[in-house]
């Protein structure tokens, strides 16, 4: 009952951090039967939850000792099913991973699945990093004690996060072509290393193809960017975004081989064209264009929305407001350099500081007005503080609207002028997407 709960917090917090979580790709992931899900590992301990929520299944991981070792911790992994890996660098010792692959092997034995991230670490890189053969290793050998009977197979996920670090972003979770382990039998009885080998440089393979790389954080970043200009769906569908962008990767890498003059003009000429949208504080160039005139219903639908919900969330940012501005520098500060735990720690920091919160102003009510004062109090803190996200994201939604019509009528050469450049370039890329 307890792990229960505990996971229902967490998918619950994992839900509400990331707005959108989408799948590409879902028609590859497996009816049943065993599964190893290997994965990227750009956002600490959040990766699995969000893989966990994008598969919809159970996913037992693997994490990192020292994880189990308080109270709390090992309360979280248990629920999770997860099974600690033993790590030199944490001051353990190895060989007490015999014990978490047999608990694997067990697993997948009963059918089960388990995510491993097989670079060993989460990172900030825009590429995968070095993967190692533990994955490799320990499917080949699940496979060998059922004389490869066992039907394992392995499931590449890549993870894109659009700003992982940001509460309320997005996430995009592309899923590969399964990999069958029995596939391998033959390498494997000439020489099991060899196979471990050939497995691991397979698995980076599939691994690379769902991502999104870079050679920089700036160009990973540019590629979605100019996904959103060049293309209306990418705006508000995260999948649509992240496919884009892969596209565009791989369009800018052949470019820089067949003409890497125009692929720096045009990497330069979207850089000019993000200072010329900062420089106006619009985000979306969309939002520049003229929309259709809104209808009579659509106009006091949205005000009587906007009055609904204007009060609570006023009363949930006065509620809310001290964890809120707290929770982000604090995580910036415990995460350091570490930028890939920065939500993981927002996301823990959340789960301690708003029930506080919320506990605190109950007692506070309760002491200078009653009982129930403290229960309408001790209610109103996370109901009212959904109301004000949910308020606010939609008023941030059509702030870009309100800047480009304002634009259009002070400015109008200006936002001509941004939409020439946005064609051009949209032509220009959609030219080496096409190439």
């Amino acid at each position: 009952m307890l792990h229960a709960l505990v996971r229902f917090v967490f998918m619950t917090i994992i839900r509400f951090f990331y707005r959108q979580i989408a799948v590409r790709g879902r028609d590859n992931v497996p009816a049943g039967g065993p599964l190893l899900v290997v994965a990227n590992h750009p956002n600490g301990l959040l990766d699995p939850l969000v893989i966990r929520v994008a598969l919809g299944r159970e996913i037992g991981f693997m994490a990192k000792a020292p994880l189990f070792e308080n109270p709390l911790g090992k309360l979280t992994m248990d629920s999770f099913a997860a099974v600690p890996v033993y790590r030199t660098k944490d001051g353990r010792d190895t060989s007490a991973n015999d014990k978490t692959f047999d608990a694997v092997d067990a697993r997948f034995g009963d059918g089960r699945w388990v995510v491993i991230f097989p670079e060993g670490h989460s990172h900030s890189e825009p590429s995968l990093q070095r993967v190692k053969t533990g994955a490799a290793r320990l499917s080949l050998s699940s496979e060998a004690k059922r004389d490869f009977g066992l039907g394992l197979q392995i499931l590449p996920v890549g993870l894109v996060y659009e700003d992982k670090g940001r509460f309320r972003s997005r996430v995009s979770a592309v899923v590969g072509a399964p990999l069958a382990v029995a596939a391998y039998r033959d390498a494997y009885a000439a020489d099991e290393w060899e196979a471990a080998q050939q497995l691991t440089a397979d698995m980076a393979s599939a691994i690379a193809d769902v991502m999104l790389e870079a050679e920089s954080d700036e160009v990973w970043h540019g590629f979605l960017a100019v996904a959103r200009w060049t293309d209306p769906d990418s705006v508000h569908d995260v999948a649509a975004c992240e496919a884009r962008a892969k596209d565009l990767s791989a369009a800018y890498s052949r470019l820089m081989q067949e003409n890497p003059a125009e692929a720096e003009a045009i990497a330069n000429d979207a850089r000019r064209f993000v200072s010329m949208l900062e420089a106006i504080g619009v985000d979306n160039p969309f939002d520049l264009e003229r929309p259709a005139p809104p209808t009579l219903y659509r106009v006091a639908r949205n005000a009587s929305w906007y009055a609904a919900f204007v009060v609570p969330a006023v009363v949930g940012v006065i509620l809310n407001a001290l964890p809120y501005y707290v929770i982000a520098p604090l995580s910036h500060r415990i995460a350091g350099k570490d930028v890939d735990i920065v939500s993981t720690v927002k996301a823990l920091a959340g789960l301690l500081f708003y029930p506080l919160t919320w506990v605190g102003e109950a007692a506070l009510a309760g002491w200078m007005w009653g009982p129930w004062a403290a229960i309408a109090v001790g209610a109103a803190g996370p109901l009212t503080g959904i109301a004000a996200v949910r308020f606010f994201e939609r008023l941030d939604s059509r702030r870009g609207a309100v800047i480009g019509t304002w634009l259009r009528f002070t400015r109008g050469s200006v936002v001509d002028a941004i939409a020439a450049r946005r064609s051009e370039l949209a032509g220009r890329v959609n030219a080496a997407l096409a190439s």
